[in-house]
């Protein structure tokens, strides 16, 4: 979170405009405003509209085109390869929030770029050891002069601290990990995910139009979600509860965050807990 805020913060100002997807983290929206820039926002994937505002801005000093890799609500992927180019057409600079892709997507596990092919033709990565990695903060990988500007003008690196030996020993075995193992645990994730989200949607389960290790069990009301999540939970399953305002009214939903790690049986006591769940709480 704090990374995209001193991204974004310290690119932009009152002559430049940043575009955000509708779908986009908080944060990147946080960081936006914070940054005085004026702030256009697309319908979530919509590349007839983002090239809109891209052809309507011209007068800006900077266009900053700024989205998820990942979603991480709905699962879905940005058209990295379709934004990139029209980034290049429209001379705009493209910031990606790698935070639920990285470890995960791409032949070398670097994300959503890394799985289009388009790592070069974005200006900014930001990413989390929160989450592929297992331990915690953030990280920007950029060019050497946003480097610098970064070092010396985003509050929320210059004012924090640095990382303990833990998190950073943490950090450093888990990069090696996904350098060495990745191409296996990858393959690995994504039987899992296949399996799982076949048999979902053979029974009928609302997976949205996830592509990743992100299945967005789609309930509709905050009750019934809220219900299911606790029943889930006394029955030993863990799946976040996505309800207003983190998603639309109406489409409360459950996160289900896949692993290389789980096991067959796992993921069949998943499936089977669903079901369960679903004679109790219809959805």
């Amino acid at each position: 979170m704090s990374a995209n805020l001193a991204v974004l913060t310290s690119l932009a100002g009152p002559e430049d405009v940043i575009i955000n997807d509708r779908l986009n983290h908080v944060s990147i929206f946080m960081g936006a405003r914070l940054s005085g820039a004026k702030v256009r926002t697309y319908q979530h994937n919509d590349m007839r509209r983002l090239e809109a505002i891209l052809s309507s801005t011209t007068d800006k000093r900077r266009r900053i085109i700024v989205t998820d890799g990942l979603f991480s609500a709905d699962g879905d992927l940005a058209p990295l390869d379709t934004i990139t180019g029209l980034a290049e057409t429209y001379d705009a600079m493209v910031v990606v929030d790698e935070a639920h892709s990285f470890g995960c997507l791409g032949p070398r596990g670097l994300g959503a770029a890394d799985h289009f092919g388009v790592l070069d033709k974005v200006d900014v990565i930001v990413g989390t050891m929160s989450k592929a990695i297992g331990s915690t903060g953030g990280f920007v990988v950029t060019s050497h002069d946003i480097q610098l500007l970064l070092r010396t003008t985003a509050p929320s690196y210059t004012s924090s601290r640095g990382a303990s030996p833990a998190v950073a020993g943490a950090t450093l075995k888990a990069l090696e990990i996904i350098e060495h193992d990745g191409p296996e645990l990858r393959a690995r994730l994504a039987e899992n995910v296949k399996y799982i989200s076949s048999r979902l949607r053979v029974e009928g389960i609302d997976l949205a139009d996830t592509s990743s290790q992100v299945l967005p069990v789609m309930i509709g009301s905050e009750d019934t979600t809220i219900r299911v999540a606790h029943w889930l939970i006394e029955h030993g399953v863990f799946a976040a509860a996505f309800t207003f305002p983190n998603v639309p009214r109406g489409k409360g939903r459950l996160r289900i965050g896949v692993t290389a790690a789980h096991t067959r049986a796992e993921c069949d006591e998943l499936i089977d807990r669903l079901l369960q769940a679903r004679e109790d709480y219809p959805f």
